[in-house]
């Protein structure tokens, strides 16, 4: 009966480990996908806007073109590469809390052994735990704390950049919707141009040609409409994406507010200060420094042996043979002691110089960081100059000339007989109103993208609205 007895209980545990492996792999293999059904493969159906604890029910907007700022708050709680990067944060940090701790306990059972006729023996149950050394263990906490800082930088950075292009996707949707409206009124005067073309023609003092070109005109300005309509329709459809909401719904959107001019008070100078402090890139980057150094310090302190503490417990079953000191129904427990040592001077000598040429690496890669930001600070605040001088021409000299242009042509043209000329000023005229407003227009646009790219860069909130203007 003992011989069965040995014989079934080392059977009994390895099928218990067997079958709990089999469990949690089989247990958390479809979990993910009985929270996002719709992610599984080979799903055709792609839901949109779904967050964990939320039916798979696409989210809906109102038709109504959504204000900026509700855009981002859409974004940061449903928006799917917001979630992505606040998933991988805290596998980050979870990873460094891991970090801090000491190696897995190690446990290991030892049975009598099975053979016939063997009917006594003693478990022998080892419980081992390695201690890292000191110098080690510590670099080591250092090192997770500034991955873990990293980490925390590195989200902000991935927040600022989803917001940002939802930003500049904003600016252009409200760019679209701005150009539509020069669009109608370029077509109502082109209408009006038609209109006086087509009488002056039938009274015999107009030409063919004047009404031909106004009809190419009306005929241009259609086509920038439709295309401007679809281009709206996809941009809209893209920013819906982007912020976790209703696809159908965002190709409803009413137009949305117009842009403002806006403004950056700090200079050059300040803004680099600002930059080289704030930015989470290079702050990322400091704590991957700080963590570099610690693994070099930890690199080092491989040197040093490390410790391991344990014990060992000797369980008899019952039936002492002379083999066997343990008495009947006795449990002897002993005390382990073990230490590790660097045998492989070169390895760990090789550890050392290889953490130090990563560190050396990270504070290179650093510096191109910093000097690429200078200079990509430096090219969006000479984009913002030139916006600004393009909206100052446009706004106070090109458009005003080209509205008294058009203006006095128009009066001209309603006298056509007096002056058979003013027909092909006339629409020359509104074709320069027409190209002037829409680079008005597009000025505003570029100068609002710059500065937020200028923010962007820096790390702070910076932009302020011009005088005369509030900003969106």
């Amino acid at each position: 009966m003992g011989v069965m007895e040995n014989k079934k209980k080392p059977i009994v545990w390895l099928w218990t480990w067997f079958g709990l492996t089999i469990l949690g792999c089989g247990g958390t293999a479809d979990m993910i996908y009985e929270r996002y059904p719709y992610l599984a493969p080979g799903s055709t159906v792609a839901y949109v806007g779904i967050t964990p604890q939320q039916s798979p029910e696409p989210m809906t907007m109102s038709t109504t073109a959504p204000r900026l700022e509700q855009l981002v708050e859409q974004l940061l709680q449903n928006g799917p590469m917001v979630q992505k990067a606040r998933a991988d944060y805290l596998a980050d940090a979870n990873g460094t809390t891991l970090a801090l701790g000491f190696p897995e306990l190690d446990v290991r059972v030892t049975t009598p052994p099975i053979s016939n006729g063997f009917q006594d023996g003693t478990v022998q149950i080892e419980i081992m735990q390695m201690i890292p050394s000191p110098p080690a263990w510590i670099a080591n906490v250092v090192a997770a704390g500034a991955q873990k800082d990293s980490a925390r930088w590195k989200f902000e950075a991935a927040i600022r950049s989803a917001v940002t292009d939802l930003y500049r996707m904003y600016a252009e949707l409200a760019y679209i919707d701005s150009a539509l409206q020069v669009v109608r009124n370029n077509r109502e005067i082109a209408g009006h141009i038609g209109s006086l073309g087509a009488k002056n023609f039938a009274q015999g003092s107009g030409t063919l040609v004047d009404v031909t070109r106004v009809m190419a005109q009306l005929a241009q300005l259609e086509y920038d409409r439709i295309t401007l309509e679809e281009k709206r329709t996809t941009l809209a459809v893209q920013i819906a994406a982007m912020v976790g909401s209703s696809l159908s719904d965002a190709k409803k959107w009413t137009a949305v507010a117009p842009l403002h001019r806006v403004r950056i008070p700090q200079d050059a100078h300040q803004l680099q200060t600002l930059m080289l402090s704030h930015r989470p890139q290079l702050l990322a980057m400091d704590d991957e420094i700080r963590m570099g150094e610690a693994m070099v310090a930890e690199s080092k302190g491989m040197w040093f042996p490390d410790l391991a503490i344990g014990a060992m417990v000797m369980v008899g079953d019952g039936n002492p043979t002379a083999a066997h000191s343990a008495s009947s129904g006795e449990t002897d427990v002993a005390l382990m002691f073990g230490m590790s040592f660097p045998w492989s001077f070169y390895a760990t000598a090789a550890g050392v110089r290889q953490k130090n040429a990563k560190l050396e690496a990270m504070v290179w890669e650093k510096k191109a960081e910093v000097d690429t930001a200078i200079a990509s600070l430096e090219e969006k605040l000479f984009q913002m100059r030139n916006a600004e001088r393009l909206f100052t021409l446009y706004d106070e000299v090109l458009l005003p000339r080209a509205q008294q242009a058009m203006d006095a042509a128009f009066i001209l043209a309603q006298q056509q007989h007096q002056n058979p000329d003013t027909m092909p000023e006339l629409l020359e005229a509104r074709a320069a109103w027409y190209t002037f407003s829409l680079g008005k227009q597009r000025a505003v646009t570029d100068l609002f993208v710059a500065a937020v790219m200028v923010e962007n860069l820096v790390g702070i909130p910076l932009i302020q609205a011009a005088e005369g203007e509030v900003t969106p």
